[in-house]
């Protein structure tokens, strides 16, 4: 018996080394294995189950969803204000040298006080943080540190609460901090850790931009673009990435535009017949104007065609934009089809309803609101 736990004991080690390769070597993903696209968000070094649910509130369940979450705006660190220069009320980041720390102190309320002084030629920056002790200890007197966060004060004595600090090293590595889309329990800073876990597996993004384009309009290849729009390491860089990305999403979408266009057209229209616009004119109480004429008849003709209708009605506000889409719905009525007129909003929606009523009821059409 002595034997036996004397060897169990001597196991153990090997035991919990055999269990960690089952389940994150051979058999899973480990945290030291390189994330590939296909991979789930989960298997992110630092992610894991808990935060994977997070990520897939903002639709984002591989490795290839979190590089195309792209930063909606970076905070740029390589122009910093001076204590003076910086503008209330705006985030914005100052460059200082910390002075000291205060004791902390508890407040009304019960939470804990940390302040820190920070000074440079032109004036003095208070930092606060409540319930952060950590972040005011990190601290030291006599460095020089980047803060970011919304500057408060008088013109003498400005001061940041919970600012977001950074050491001259690491903007020196980064001058551009990303700044991403976040959710409730996932903070922008949280998602930028993920995206630099994963960034190894932007080589494997596919590419599918022809290399004749790329050279044409000087845009870096899909891996760097996407290397670039996450950890820029100029603004300049950034603006290359940003232009390439937002060519290759229009791009794709008029690839997609021709390709629908072109696929069966003739096998979804409804062709209609022409109908006299008399009746429905003289029904107004007011005459139309020529361009409301022009804009219906173009309409109605493509309503006639053998292929369904693509086009755009843009007039100012009061133009009558609605006049022509009851027009074009009295249209289709005579033929004996159906309408559909979408609005963005219910109000929107409940006046469209009224004004379609006073238009076409008269005729015999039904109007009905759905919201």
């Amino acid at each position: 018996m002595r034997f036996q736990k004397g060897a169990a004991r001597l196991c153990r080690p090997f035991l919990k080394t055999a269990k960690n390769i089952a389940l994150g070597g051979f058999w899973g993903k480990g945290e030291s294995a390189l994330p590939e696209l296909a991979d789930g968000i989960q298997y992110v070094k630092g992610v894991g189950p808990a935060y994977a649910k997070k990520f897939e509130k903002l639709g984002i369940r591989t490795v290839q969803d979190l590089l195309r979450h792209y930063p909606r705006r970076y905070i740029d660190y390589s122009q910093p204000y001076t204590v003076v220069e910086a503008p209330f009320d705006t985030d914005c980041c100052v460059k200082a040298e910390v002075l000291q720390r205060e004791p902390a102190r508890r407040i009304a309320g019960g939470r804990i006080l940390n302040r820190v002084l920070a000074a440079d030629e032109t004036g003095t920056l208070i930092l606060s943080w409540f319930n952060a002790s950590y972040a005011a200890e990190q601290l030291e007197p006599g460095k020089t540190y980047y803060f970011e966060g919304r500057i408060a004060g008088i013109l003498t004595r400005r001061e940041l609460l919970h600012p977001l600090v950074r050491t001259e090293a690491q903007v020196a590595q980064a001058p551009l901090l990303p700044v991403y889309g976040a959710t409730d329990g996932l903070p922008s800073s949280r998602i930028a850790r993920a995206v630099q876990g994963a960034l190894g597996a932007a080589d494997a993004m596919p590419e599918p931009l022809p290399e004749a384009l790329l050279q044409k309009y000087k845009m870096p290849p899909k891996c760097v673009a996407v290397r670039d729009i996450h950890a820029p390491p100029t603004a300049e860089a950034a603006a290359a990435a940003r232009r390439r990305l937002i060519f290759e999403e229009l791009y794709v979408l008029q690839l997609g535009i021709i390709l629908l266009r072109g696929h069966d057209r003739a096998g979804t229209c409804a062709p209609m017949r022409l109908v006299d616009l008399t009746p429905f004119w003289r029904s107004l109480p007011y005459a139309p104007t020529g361009a409301q004429r022009r804009a219906t008849g173009e309409i109605c003709a493509d309503l006639a065609r053998t292929v369904p209708m693509n086009r755009l009605l843009q007039g100012d506000v009061g133009s009558g934009k609605t006049l022509v889409a009851a027009a074009a719905i009295w249209t289709a009525a005579q033929n004996g089809w159906q309408s559909a007129l979408l609005a963005p909003t219910e109000i929107l929606a409940r006046q469209h309803a009224a004004t379609m009523a006073d238009r076409l009821e008269p005729f015999g059409v039904n109007v009905t609101l759905l919201t």
